[in-house]
């Protein structure tokens, strides 16, 4: 099991594109997300500790700035998650 997140009851992972080989990665970290203690959801609001933002992001990286919303990218993830 994954060391818990650091203060990630609201986790959104923004990171790749749903397809292919890539679509099972991201399966594979909210999965590993989840079992970190995280509630992963799709969407950026005020209740988001955390955004892990991919290269296109767009407009969920611009809300969660504009909330002042930490942001991570997926390696930062992957090294949380591995406890790093």
């Amino acid at each position: 099991m994954p060391p818990p997140l650091p203060c990630a009851r609201m986790l959104v992972l923004s990171v790749l594109e749903p397809r292919g080989t890539v679509f099972a990665h991201a399966a594979r970290l909210h999965v590993a997300a989840k079992a970190a203690g995280a509630n992963v959801s799709g969407s950026v609001t005020g209740k988001t500790d955390i955004l892990v933002a991919g290269d296109k992001s767009g407009s969920k990286l611009q809300k969660a700035l504009d909330l002042g919303v930490e942001t991570w990218d997926e390696p930062r993830l992957i090294a949380e998650l591995s406890g790093d």
